[in-house]
């Protein structure tokens, strides 16, 4: 029989669903998952889950290795290879505390040991690094009890451990690069050494603005930045290096990412609002899909550009893609989208 605590539940997400699909309606937009806005994915991503659910890992090698050697960049400007990639690491990830979290590592702890290639390690890896914050949890240094911060080291080391182990024949490939870029983080080796890793990285597909984005955020003054002039140089550098493929949009997608930044106001920063519409303006150009407009709209509200912001929903967005916005779940996503059209005016 239900408590009465569970049925008062039900009854305010069944309201809050239909004030959600009301809206939508309202507004005229449908929801669209990222997966659905990049079809050119959809072969190289029911593959991996086939061999996902039938625990055949070794295989993703070469299901890798054959994106890679197409290097397609996607209509909604995500490499191919790339979207493989992350979405494997995404099985590795989710919410749960440190056991949940270590359960999830076991599948790549097999495949690390079955095949020992710098592919699984680089996925082990990561997947103790996602394991480590779930034990560290999310507080602030001082309140990390001693326990949490023995089994947060303890899997940082193990990933270290296997890194090294694979480093001579991975350092050349994508995967194996950008995990250890992740692991620089948590070294005290200085800043040249966290650069260094990045830009090894970053050369082997200067292409890959996921990584640049990231790499933006971790050069904040609350991370790795000495002043906020270390993001905007870096912003305005990659930009310069994309320049043929994306125009001034990485510059764009770089600082648009501090929408999902908490306690983070662009008047805090250096940011040159009108290279940033820009950018968006030359993605939409070359990449016109929806998942560019909903971070163009997402980027625009951080701008504090709302009229913009509005009229991007108004003119450009047709569906929500919720993976653009804030949420652990699809329907808080959405209802913080909707929340954005609300907020610059329907």
């Amino acid at each position: 029989m239900m408590g009465l605590d569970a049925l008062r539940a039900r009854i305010r997400d069944g309201r809050a669903a239909r004030q959600r699909r009301a809206a939508l309606k309202r507004h005229g937009l449908a929801v669209l998952p990222l997966r659905r806005d990049m079809p050119e994915a959809e072969d190289g991503l029911a593959a991996l889950d086939r061999l996902w659910q039938a625990g055949e890992l070794d295989r993703f090698d070469a299901l890798y290795a054959a994106a890679e050697a197409r290097d397609l960049m996607m209509g909604n400007a995500l490499k191919l290879h790339v979207v493989l990639w992350t979405e494997l690491l995404a099985r590795a990830e989710g919410a749960g505390d440190g056991p949940a979290l270590d359960r999830l590592c076991e599948p790549f702890a097999r495949w690390w040991e079955r095949s020992g290639t710098p592919m699984a390690g680089a996925a082990y890896a990561s997947a103790l690094l996602s394991a480590a914050f779930a034990h560290r949890g999310g507080g602030y240094v001082d309140t990390v009890l001693e326990a949490q911060w023995a089994a947060f080291n303890a899997r940082i080391e193990t990933g270290r451990g296997v890194l090294d182990a694979c480093a001579a024949a991975g350092a050349g490939g994508l995967p194996w690069a950008w995990t250890h870029y992740d692991y620089g983080l948590h070294r005290n080796d200085g800043f040249e050494d966290f650069q260094g890793r990045f830009m090894r990285a970053w050369s082997l597909d200067t292409a890959n603005w996921q990584i640049c984005v990231a790499h933006g955020v971790r050069l904040l003054p609350r991370w790795f930045g000495d002043g906020m002039g270390d993001l905007d140089g870096f912003a305005r550098y990659a930009a310069s290096v994309g320049q043929d493929r994306f125009g001034a949009g990485l510059y764009a997608l770089i600082y648009g990412r501090g929408y999902a930044i908490g306690n983070h106001d662009v008047r805090d920063t250096l940011c040159d609002v009108d290279l940033l519409m820009r950018g968006y303006e030359d993605l939409a150009a070359r990449y016109p899909c929806q998942s560019i407009y909903n971070r163009w709209a997402a980027g625009l509200y951080f701008a504090r550009r709302y009229g913009a912001c509005a009229e991007v929903f108004r003119t450009r967005i047709t569906a929500i893609v919720p993976e653009i916005w804030l949420g652990d779940r699809e329907e808080e996503q959405v209802d913080d989208a909707l929340d954005t059209i609300r907020a610059v005016g329907d």
